[in-house]
């Protein structure tokens, strides 16, 4: 009886597996792993080949910089401008909307100040797995102005707790899904003196740094932890890697134009990374998916711009 359960959990698991990291849809006509991308500061979504590209706003005077599905897929946080309706103030704070554009609150109601005209107060973000809470990065007061912490808001009752406060820059890059720890850029800190790009590492919840996951030889920057927590992707000295937690082994996924690691597909088994040089060509601003079990990449770019980055943030569990 044991041998049978375990077979058809065994069967179920990959069955789902399929559904959500291709293009089907289940019965219950839910739109498996829709992708979230940025362009024209507007959210846009589609799916995993790049096909049924959809518009979710519309809004010039609400321009979005970052979005994130929940992990039930049903709400999106972004982060946009904390007040939309003055055209010269350039802070950001965090919304949460519905998965079909609409329902939009104000999350973070963050302390402007002179911060107001500065820009990019709030930077980063990533939701806890159980959709509890959401990590994202502030920068300081004027004083510090160049130094972002990392927060933990709580999504029921907006009470946000600062959990980092040191000499260096801490921009959240994900969150475990044991619940229990972050993964934190930390740029500037001494964890690294050789990497004046920083490394990334973990944080518990509390801010207490626990270890190192990078080199501390190379820069590395924007870590992706895989949905069972046993691989992240990165990168490193301007190439993408995957990391075996387990083993530590490294293996080298891309090495061309700055490759940066985006989202992960449900079970793990794809990986969205796009280029980050930047140059105004269209080979810089394509979008590229990789299966991480035969190393195979295709291109997935939804459409040709030449005026404007597509930048995905998300793939939706």
């Amino acid at each position: 009886m044991k041998k049978l359960l375990c077979y058809l959990s065994f069967v179920l698991i990959l069955a789902s597996c399929n559904i959500f990291d291709g293009n089907n849809t289940s019965k219950n006509g839910f739109e498996a792993g829709p992708i979230l991308f940025i362009y024209e500061k507007q959210l846009w979504s589609m799916e995993s080949d790049g096909s049924d590209v959809k518009q979710l706003t519309n809004d010039s005077d609400f321009p979005i910089f970052d979005a994130r599905w929940s992990p039930d897929g049903k709400k999106i946080a972004l982060i946009a401008l904390a007040n939309p309706s003055n055209n010269n103030e350039f802070a950001r704070a965090i919304y949460i909307i519905n998965s079909d554009g609409g329902g939009k609150y104000q999350l973070t109601n963050p302390p402007l100040g002179l911060f107001r005209y500065m820009g990019d107060l709030e930077r980063k973000l990533t939701w806890s797995p159980d959709g509890n809470h959401i990590a994202f990065s502030r920068m300081r007061p004027p004083e510090a102005s160049a130094i972002f912490d990392v927060f933990i808001i709580d999504i029921e009752t907006g009470i946000e707790s600062q959990i980092s406060n040191n000499n260096w820059t801490e921009y959240v890059d994900d969150w475990h899904p044991d619940q229990n720890k972050l993964l934190i850029h930390y740029i500037g800190s001494d964890l690294h003196e050789s990497a004046p790009g920083g490394v990334i590492g973990y944080t518990d919840l509390g801010g207490e740094y626990i270890e190192l996951v990078s080199d501390p030889e190379f820069s590395s920057t924007r870590g992706r932890i895989s949905p069972d927590g046993s691989k992240i992707a990165y990168s490193k000295d301007r190439k993408l890697y995957l990391m075996d937690l387990d083993t530590g082994v490294e293996q080298l996924l891309f090495e061309h134009d700055y490759p940066v690691a985006q989202t992960w597909s449900a079970c793990g088994r794809k990986l969205i990374f796009q280029l980050s040089s930047w140059e105004i060509n269209y080979e810089d601003r394509k979008v590229f998916i990789t299966n991480i079990d035969d190393g195979t990449i295709e291109d997935i770019t939804p459409f040709v711009s030449l005026s404007s980055a597509i930048w995905v943030s998300s793939w939706r569990k």
